[in-house]
């Protein structure tokens, strides 16, 4: 030990529990330069007791050498022990800082993403409304975009009569007609009706589907189909006509080649009750009129 090889008389004690000078560079301090320090801490970490209790709770620690003569109390000092509390409370204080930072990035992050969810609703919500807005627009268009093949006829004549007519048409689209309409609520005849009493239902806004021997039973049975679902809308055979469908409304005829021809849809569309109707919202159940213009 050093104490066992420097003379008591030559020992100094340098910075340490004790507050000694400062100590040189390079000085060891378990040498003659430290010597009282040396034997305070050697006592502090093996003394069984450990540090002694004084009055008033303060702590002191036996110190004991053999040049020293009999044992010292001294207190220890209790700025060290204010410093160690104070760092200590500071890294709880930093401690619980983090924590708090990590909880508002938590919180900030939820927030964003249930932000990010609603929005991604009310927009969800503001496209359909525009695409279901459109969809109306379009249907609202449909009617004055034209349909290829569509012929019309001006300047048709209105008045009632009980007897033929020669209509220059075939089937005719218009012209005087019989008092008596025909039935035209979705109605199929399964045979050729009066040209007459159909120009009549065509002045009360209807649609006249007719067809020939070269239509299919397919034909048939879509037109059919169509027809009975569609009020002010009618359907019968018609050998004379040249196109295998034809569709006719007051002043207006589309010829087609079959019932699957997407433009069947579209005249359904336009020309029901359309602008072409010349009694808008006259009756389409069976009736008569009296011998008069209309």
């Amino acid at each position: 030990m050093p104490h066992e090889y420097v003379p008591w008389s030559r020992r100094r004690d340098f910075d340490g529990p004790l507050d000694g000078e400062p100590r040189p560079v390079g000085q060891s301090p378990l040498t003659q330069g430290n010597l009282p320090s040396y034997h305070h801490e050697t006592h502090h970490i093996v003394s069984p007791a450990g540090p002694r209790q004084g009055q008033a709770g303060t702590a002191y620690s036996r110190i004991r050498t053999p040049a020293m003569g009999p044992t010292t109390d001294r207190p220890d000092r209790p700025a060290d022990r204010r410093t160690e509390r104070a760092v200590r409370r500071a890294r709880i204080a930093e401690l619980r800082e983090q924590e708090q930072r990590r909880e508002r990035r938590r919180r900030l992050t939820t927030f964003a993403a249930a932000g990010a969810v609603l929005a991604g609703l009310a927009g969800g919500g503001t496209l359909a409304v525009l695409h279901a807005k459109d969809d109306r627009t379009a249907r609202a268009d449909a009617p004055a975009a034209p349909i290829p093949g569509v012929r019309t006829y001006d300047h048709l004549s209105r008045t009632h009569v009980t007897g033929k007519v020669a209509y220059p048409q075939t089937p005719p689209v218009g012209g005087d007609h019989n008092p008596v309409w025909l039935d035209c609520t979705g109605k199929v005849y399964d045979r050729p009706v009066a040209d007459e009493n159909a120009v009549h239902s065509l002045e009360h806004g209807a649609v006249w589907v007719t067809y020939n021997g070269r239509a299919t039973p397919e034909d048939i049975r879509t037109l059919s189909a169509k027809v009975e679902v569609t009020p002010y809308s009618f359907m019968s055979p018609y050998p004379d006509q040249q196109g295998t469908v034809t569709l006719t409304a007051w002043g207006t005829q589309l010829v087609l080649d079959s019932a699957s021809d997407p433009r069947v849809e579209r005249f359904f569309t336009t020309y029901v009750q359309g602008p072409q109707t010349q009694e808008p919202g006259a009756s389409c159940s069976p009736g008569s009129m009296p011998l008069t213009n209309g």
